[in-house]
């Protein structure tokens, strides 16, 4: 589960996206669930019509959870402009997902509802700090419920104490310059190898992007054809063109 932040404007960024994961809607589908999973997190109380709930420790669940302006930005690129990019590549069909009514649910929640366990609005995107030390807070009193054996979640329907290992939460690698929209950070889910730096050692989101999707994605080994393609032809468009492998 991720997101790729390939350019600063949404049109640009999907344009940017291989066939398999603009034109098969699965992406976008995705980035709808992990939407709904940070609202639970948020602390938005979902209906039956929501999606289920999973990935609540993801490191992108958790950044959208963060603030809401992250989840403003991640709906016009992710969810919206991605949908109408599945249908721009798949002529005459409409992705369940919109038909159902999800995008504009999700509109409409990000909108209107408390986020009581998010950072408070504000005009401005949070920072690094800000980010690493809501997130630092939710890794702690998420390890402590599961930990609580008051906590009906611990517990089977007969009664019985629920024996789970916890796998750690991955840590937030955050990039903090070169970002879309007016964000101040996006969430990098990535190897430490497709990282990149500018001059002042600052993690750079979109050209870490663009780089993990050129090496990781376009020149992976995956066995899905339209990993490679881009409206059917394998010609990839700028700047995957001209990057090394």
């Amino acid at each position: 589960m991720n997101l790729f932040w390939l350019a600063k404007a949404a049109k640009e960024c999907v344009k940017l996206m291989n066939d398999a994961h603009a034109g098969g809607g699965k992406m976008a589908m995705e980035a709808t669930q992990s939407m709904y999973a940070a609202l639970h997190v948020a602390g938005v109380q979902l209906g039956d019509d929501a999606y289920g709930i999973t990935h609540s420790r993801h490191r992108l669940v958790r950044w959208l959870a963060c603030h809401r302006s992250h989840m403003r930005l991640t709906l016009e690129f992710h969810i919206a402009e991605l949908f109408a990019e599945y249908e721009c590549r798949q002529p005459g069909k409409r992705h369940k997902t919109v038909v159902d009514g999800h995008v504009e649910r999700l509109r409409h929640l990000i909108e209107t509802a408390d986020l009581p366990n998010s950072l408070p609005d504000s005009d401005e995107s949070p920072d690094e700090a800000a980010v690493m030390a809501w997130d630092a807070a939710l890794t702690a009193e998420l390890a402590a419920k599961h930990d609580d054996p008051a906590n009906p979640a611990n517990y089977t329907k007969t009664g019985r104490l629920k024996k789970r290992k916890r796998k750690p939460t991955p840590p937030l690698v955050l990039g903090t310059v070169d970002l879309p929209g007016k964000v101040r950070t996006v969430p990098l889910c990535m190897e430490n190898e497709f990282l990149v730096r500018d001059a002042n050692g600052a993690l750079r989101g979109i050209a870490s992007y663009l780089n993990y999707y050129r090496r990781d994605k376009l020149g992976g080994n995956s066995k899905v054809t339209t990993m490679r393609k881009y409206y059917g032809q394998s010609e990839w468009p700028e700047p995957f063109a001209s990057m090394a492998a």
